[in-house]
């Protein structure tokens, strides 16, 4: 027989219980048996609600009730307040009943930082906010994550990026090849269709492996669909390792019914075909990433510098795998304890890498030795466009006319 109208039965009491407690507590703020009769009773009149309120025998119950669950609901367990380990962490803890956190604060923060580094617009950045306050109960208690406009240099947000989030997951489900149009920016700013050879929009058909961060952007990570799988290992980054795209200049993008033609596990970590690896470990989009100091392409090579210790911190920041040997003491340079360092890398990602340091924690290269040339180029260039020094054969020449 169903309740009795002004009645509250059981069901109805420990739902009310539950939504209380998952939007008014948390492991250091709990609330009591008879807190939570005055609660929901001040409930029951704010929503106008005809029926009493669950009483405090129905409220024991129904807490007990939760708090032995083996398979709590929606995974929220419910449980009493640790008193003397929540004044360790804030001195207005409260005794009493809480619902354990979905997401904890420190989770719940670091999903919406993370949401800042992408362009979606404000409107969905704040819709997406909103959900996260929901799901941990934070925007009910008045505790709502603060977040900021999002964290990008330019002006310009990607409207359709949750779109294209979504369908790059899906395809990478279901094994399906994606099209899509990507895009670069002009002088003004804005964000233009790249183009082919002749002025159309540029058209790219990729099998999708997943979706990577790394330094603050949003990358897709996969092989060109309609091109062969590499039938020998050449240094060379259009036959021998993986593609990535900024997922923010996607656009007009579509899963296709074709199934993707090179799979994911056709290649190593580092993006070559596993018949030619030398690492022989599987491809898996995080690891590609952590491969490599920056998003640059093209093959890993080995490379051995000479730092300072001012740049350890650094190395490791940049480097997860980086061998370190300190160097004897005759061997320092200026005086400065000094390392010998083996590094993995591609070559563009060393020497932006060791450019960008380079007049804070001077680094040498030595060894490869296309490597060092390569640098010492860059030098000279750097030195010519910003007139500090004419190019060495220029020198020599100088030098010999003014011997003559």
């Amino acid at each position: 027989m169903g309740a009795n109208r002004g009645q509250t039965n059981a069901k109805n009491a420990v739902i009310e219980i539950f939504e209380l407690l998952w939007e008014e507590t948390d492991e250091c703020h709990g609330l009591t048996e008879s807190e939570i009769q005055e609660r929901l009773e001040e409930r029951h009149i704010d929503r106008d609600i005809d029926a009493p309120a669950p009483s405090t025998r129905t409220i024991y119950n129904q807490i007990h009730w939760l708090s032995i669950q083996k398979h709590p609901i929606l995974g929220r367990r419910v449980s009493k307040v640790d008193i003397e380990d929540a004044l360790k962490q804030t001195p207005d803890a409260k005794p009493g009943w809480y619902m354990e956190p979905f997401l904890s604060g420190a989770e719940t923060r670091l999903l919406a930082d993370s949401l800042m580094l992408s362009r979606i617009d404000r409107e969905a950045l704040s819709d997406l906010i909103g959900k996260l306050d929901e799901i941990t109960g934070r925007g009910q208690n008045g505790d709502s994550v603060a977040y900021e406009a999002n964290i990008s240099s330019n002006k310009y947000v990607d409207i359709e990026f949750l779109g294209t989030v979504g369908a790059i997951d899906r395809a990478t489900r279901d094994g399906h090849c994606v099209e899509f149009n990507y895009q670069v920016y002009g002088a003004d700013r804005k964000p233009v269709l790249r183009t082919d050879g002749h002025g159309r929009a540029k058209l790219y058909r990729i099998d999708p492996y997943g979706m990577v961060t790394k330094r603050g952007e949003y990358y897709l990570i996969g092989w060109f669909h309609d091109r062969e799988l590499p039938t020998e290992d050449e240094p060379d980054d259009n036959h021998t390792n993986l593609y990535c795209f900024v997922i923010d200049r996607i656009v007009n993008i579509r899963e296709t019914d074709e199934a993707i033609a090179v799979p994911a596990d056709t290649w190593d970590v580092e993006g070559v075909p596993m018949a030619f690896s030398e690492q022989h470990i599987p491809f898996t989009p995080a690891g590609f990433a952590r491969s490599r100091p920056h998003m640059t392409m093209g093959p890993m090579i080995d490379a051995t510098l000479i730092i300072n210790e001012g740049m350890l911190t650094v190395l490791y920041e940049w480097f997860e795998s980086a061998q370190v040997r300190r160097l004897p003491n005759d061997k320092w340079i200026n005086g400065s304890p000094s390392y010998l360092v083996d590094v993995r890398a591609p070559e563009m990602g060393l020497l932006f890498w060791v450019l960008q340091y380079q007049s804070w924690f001077p680094t040498t290269i030595v060894k490869p030795a296309h490597v060092r040339k390569r640098l010492a180029q860059l030098g000279w260039q750097l030195m010519e466009n910003h007139g500090g020094a004419k190019k060495e054969d220029d020198r020599g020449a100088e030098a010999h006319s003014q011997r003559g």
